[in-house]
C-alpha cells in the first residue's frame, strides 16, 4: 500500500507575505526536530 500525504491551503486576506505558509511548513516538517544542542 502507498501512503499518501496531503497539505491543505490557508486561505485569507493580508497573508501576501508569506509568514503563513512558512509557519505551516515549520511545523509540517517538526521545527527543526533533533536539534536540540542541550542534548550533545
Amino acid at each position: 500500500m502507498r501512503s499518501e500525504q496531503r497539505e491543505k491551503a490557508v486561505f485569507g486576506k493580508g497573508f501576501e507575505n508569506g509568514i503563513v505558509v512558512i509557519a505551516r511548513r515549520l511545523m509540517a516538517t517538526g521545527l527543526g526536530r533533533g536539534a536540540d544542542p542541550e542534548k550533545n
